[in-house]
């Protein structure tokens, strides 16, 4: 009587881990999260988030649409500045998801959003790396290459938030992508 319910329950469970399961192709999404920037890109079961919007709701829902629902982590999370409508997203996802590494201009700016930023990125120990023009990581055949900031500033831009955030190319094979922020 029991065994015909519990057996659908499984299969279900089974299903929908299958339908979510992640591949082994590049996936760079674009995220509705209104007036600002989120681009989430995922190859495996990797996935990086660049920027995270001006709302918390935004960016949680789109992240739980486009990662598999047992999948609570990011391996790698980029500020580009410090501007509202590109950060007060990630203090949610810093706050709901075990991030492995941040990667941020560290310019110097006034703003509660950022201080709240900086203070989730000290209590939780998250390794912060301070970006700058030259950088190149990988991640699972994903090069991340910086381009944007300069060190020191271009003469005319030390003070300009947006002139000084990051920007990136991300390239798998010939497959490439300009990720300007704001700039």
């Amino acid at each position: 009587k029991w065994l015909i319910p519990l057996l659908l329950v499984i299969a279900v469970l089974v299903s929908a881990v299958a339908l979510t399961a992640p591949d082994d192709k590049l996936h760079i999404s674009f995220l509705d999260v209104g007036q600002g920037d989120a681009i989430l890109i995922q190859k495996g079961s990797r996935q990086i988030l660049i920027d995270g919007g001006p709302s918390p709701q935004a960016i949680t829902l789109e992240l739980s649409d486009k990662m598999p629902f047992w999948d609570r982590s990011i391996d790698l999370v980029v500020l580009t500045h410090p501007h509202a409508d590109h950060i007060t997203g990630l203090v949610e996802v810093l706050s709901e998801y075990r991030v492995e590494q941040v990667l941020y201009p560290g310019l110097d700016y006034d703003s509660p959003i950022y201080s709240q930023w900086l203070k989730l990125l000290d209590e939780q120990g998250i390794r912060s790396t301070i970006a700058r023009a030259g950088q190149r990581m990988e991640l699972d055949g994903v090069v991340i290459e910086v381009l944007n900031p300069q060190h020191p500033p271009l003469s005319g831009t030390g003070s300009d938030i947006d002139n000084n955030g990051v920007v990136l190319r991300v390239n798998l094979g010939e497959i490439s992508f300009l990720l300007t922020s704001d700039i």
